[in-house]
């Protein structure tokens, strides 16, 4: 969400406690956000990445990105390219201008609920543990001072109580299930971009009419790939946001860290991170949550995906 400008922050910088995160999280609410989102009109050919934070969003930017150029890396910061779109006014970018490429792509962590209509849509998923996983340590330095309180701790004050940006995780996968079948949206799992990048590449062009050329969707590929990201890593710290954010609060260059988006880019590790009581805490919830939907499992969510990911392919 967007950003108070007049907001406090911790006089020392990053908060060191849960109260503190807490108390800067409740001040990120900017009401030019609603104003921008429902004011923004898209164009049909327009594509808007949406997922829950950590789920795969700057891996889509850039594959979104290399398929509507020809693979430029041109860019000094993706989000510059695919603009976050709740982001954009912080960074001084008009959401309506023209972008590189053969259409227009934007990031967002907005719910179903919330997003402009009458564009395509991309939704990705990912295993609630290891999204846990993820966003604690992208958190760890930068939102909160690094250490100040183990991932156990991150989950059971903020992750499950769904009071970071974004909101909860299932709430947002529960505004999008619904939704996944359209023929506008493409949907599609993290387990599966790392299982068969190539082949989740080519359906991805074929969803935005882009030709089959096979030289372009091995560049694209190669260029999505972890070791290729990992290499060019500036270009995917979302920079110029942090950047913006320290001016925009008063703090001194480098309070807040350029966090790496490429850092492990691995499944499973909640299994290997979290204790057996978050573990459970997230069945838990998944149960509550999400099984009313006719999803007993996570794994049952990737499945289906892959069965209607065959069906379109026929």
């Amino acid at each position: 969400m967007m950003t108070d400008m007049s907001a406090p922050h911790p006089p020392h910088g990053r908060p060191r406690s849960i109260e503190e995160v807490v108390s800067i999280l409740a001040t990120m609410n900017d009401p030019r956000l609603a104003e921008l989102v429902t004011s923004f009109q898209p164009r049909a050919s327009d594509v808007f990445i949406s997922t829950y934070p950590k789920c795969g969003t700057t891996w889509l930017q850039q594959i979104v990105h290399g398929l509507r150029t020809g693979g430029s890396m041109d860019f000094d910061d993706i989000s510059l390219v695919v603009p976050w779109l709740e982001m954009s006014p912080l960074l001084g970018i008009e959401p309506d201008a023209e972008q590189p490429g053969t259409l227009r792509a934007f990031k967002t962590h907005l719910g179903w609920n919330l997003l402009p209509r009458g564009a395509t849509y991309i939704y990705v998923l990912r295993d609630p543990g290891d999204v846990l996983v993820s966003y604690y340590h992208f958190l760890n330095g930068t939102l909160f001072e690094r250490d100040v309180f183990d991932i156990e701790v991150f989950a059971r004050e903020l992750f499950l109580p769904g009071l970071l940006p974004a909101g909860a995780y299932w709430e947002h996968l529960r505004g999008w299930w619904p939704h996944h079948g359209r023929p506008d949206v493409f949907a599609l799992s993290f387990e599966q971009l790392k299982r068969d990048l190539a082949g989740m590449v080519r359906a991805l062009a074929a969803f935005l009419g882009i030709e089959d050329d096979p030289a372009l969707l091995s560049l694209v590929t190669e260029q999505a790939g972890f070791a290729f990201m990992r290499a060019h890593d500036s270009k995917f710290n979302e920079h110029t946001l942090t950047d913006a954010m320290e001016r925009l609060r008063g703090m001194e260059p480098g309070v807040v860290a350029h966090p790496s988006k490429v850092r492990a880019g691995e499944t499973g590790a909640s299994a290997r991170e979290l204790s057996a009581e978050t573990r459970a805490a997230l069945e838990r919830r998944w149960q509550h949550e999400c099984a009313p939907l006719g999803l007993p499992s996570y794994q049952a969510a990737v499945e289906q995906l892959e069965r209607e990911h065959a069906e379109r392919a026929r």
